[in-house]
């Protein structure tokens, strides 16, 4: 039997998952399972994952109707036969050594009831945007998301397989959010910690749920947090509005995205980005201030500086 049981749910993600699957089955701790489930897709992705598995003992794979995230997680809890579960979205990577990372931390905090850490973001392209690393204690990590936050990243955690379903996976009644719903039922039960360093590169796109789901997020989360409240005895929060994703346009994500790429250093992304919005929309003063410091920091904070910013 495996020591950990890795989840990758598809759908539709032909273009990306082949590199997910070669990411957790060239990982350096090889005492693994890979659960890999493709959720109904209408694109080519069964095709892709049977190329990328091909004859590894370690895979096992099906293809069916579709039934959604949550309930496909849940189905893989079922069939899952290690000690510890870990996650992987259909998009992402696991760097080389995340695995052999996470297991020696769980194997020496026998209180921490799930891991999770960093992340590299990447663009659709796989170029990078920025590095972005989460609280490691446990106490600000719960406290970050009653408050609303994010404090763990889904596909970069490692859980403990007997906890999970001490908790009864994942809720069906919080679509977009469970994964927040789940860190807080199993924060009653251990502790929450995160590494200090990346352990994923995330990728960021327009087809994120993140960004697809975002209309009812908000909704969704206010219900989870008041419920994690009750649990706790303490008295939930007066508003229903807690911070989420901002409800902007595809070509100002894209502009955040490349402004993060500038601020990280990785100027060759964030010139590409520049370009192809400047196409999009040339007269665009954000778009030529954007270009500007991709290829002119130095130059730009000068000017900026003799306008009065």
């Amino acid at each position: 039997m495996p020591k950990v049981s890795v989840f990758l749910p598809v759908y539709n993600a032909a273009d990306y998952v082949a590199t997910s699957i070669h990411s957790v089955l060239n990982q350096t701790y090889r005492d693994l399972e890979l659960i890999v489930i493709d959720d109904g897709s209408t694109d080519d992705s069964a095709e892709v994952i049977q190329r990328a598995i091909g004859s590894d003992p370690r895979v096992r794979f099906q293809s069916r109707a579709n039934i959604g995230f949550a309930r496909t997680l849940n189905q893989m809890l079922g069939i899952a036969s290690g000690e510890l579960i870990a996650r992987l979205d259909a998009d992402d990577e696991a760097l080389p050594e995340r695995f052999a990372t996470q297991v020696s931390f769980m194997d020496s905090n026998a209180d921490c009831v799930v891991v999770g850490g960093g992340v590299i973001n990447i663009d659709s392209d796989g170029d990078p945007l920025s590095i972005e690393l989460y609280p490691t204690g446990h106490e600000e990590i719960e406290q970050r998301m009653l408050s609303g936050g994010g404090g763990i990243i889904h596909p970069s955690v490692m859980i403990r397989a007997e906890t999970i379903r001490k908790c009864g996976g994942y809720s069906l009644d919080c679509p977009v959010v469970e994964d927040q719903d789940l860190w807080l039922r199993l924060a009653l039960h251990g502790r929450l910690a995160n590494l200090p360093q990346p352990l994923i590169r995330y990728r960021v796109h327009a087809g994120n749920m993140s960004f697809t789901g975002a209309d009812q997020a908000g909704r969704r989360l206010a219900e989870v947090l008041h419920r994690a409240h009750r649990d706790r005895n303490l008295k939930p929060p007066t508003t229903s509005d807690w911070v989420g994703v901002p409800l902007v346009d595809d070509w100002d994500r894209r502009r955040q995205w490349a402004w993060s790429a500038i601020a990280s250093g990785y100027f060759s992304t964030a010139r590409k980005h520049a370009r192809r919005l400047l196409k999009e929309r040339f007269f665009n003063k954000g778009a030529w201030t954007l270009l500007a410091y991709a290829y002119f920091p130095r130059l730009a904070d000068r000017l900026r500086g003799i306008k009065g910013g």
